[in-house]
């Protein structure tokens, strides 16, 4: 069984694995302009997408409607912030600092990685 930090890095990894495939996005959690069934994601609307207890990639997209997830969203966001202390908040750092899809992805591959590194 995966302890805490190693399942929160888990879903950052998936988060990020979703926003790679699908694209990012700025000022919403997901822009269904430019998709319907799998719509770009900021870097919160990729965490959501990771935190589904679903893993099945073609059915991920119901994270927008089921409230199970792996662990609590607060839980996933303060272990960021604790070993990426000056991003301050993750939605105003994805919408007013981030200038690409390649950033936000190398920020959140960045946070997993010292999730983990953490235990080892």
């Amino acid at each position: 069984m995966k302890n805490e930090d190693e399942m929160i890095a888990d879903i950052i990894d998936d988060g990020a694995d979703y926003i790679e495939k699908n694209g990012w996005t700025q000022g919403d959690l997901y822009n269904w302009d430019a998709a319907a069934l799998f719509p770009p994601a900021c870097i919160m609307g990729g965490l959501l997408v990771g935190n589904t207890v679903e893993n099945d990639v073609i059915r991920r997209s119901a994270v927008l409607y089921a409230a199970e997830k792996r662990l609590p969203m607060a839980t996933i966001v303060e272990r960021v912030h604790s070993v990426i202390p000056d991003l301050h908040s993750l939605a105003v750092w994805n919408d007013k600092v981030c200038q690409s899809q390649q950033e936000a992805l190398d920020m959140m591959r960045l946070a997993a990685k010292r999730i983990r590194g953490s235990h080892e």
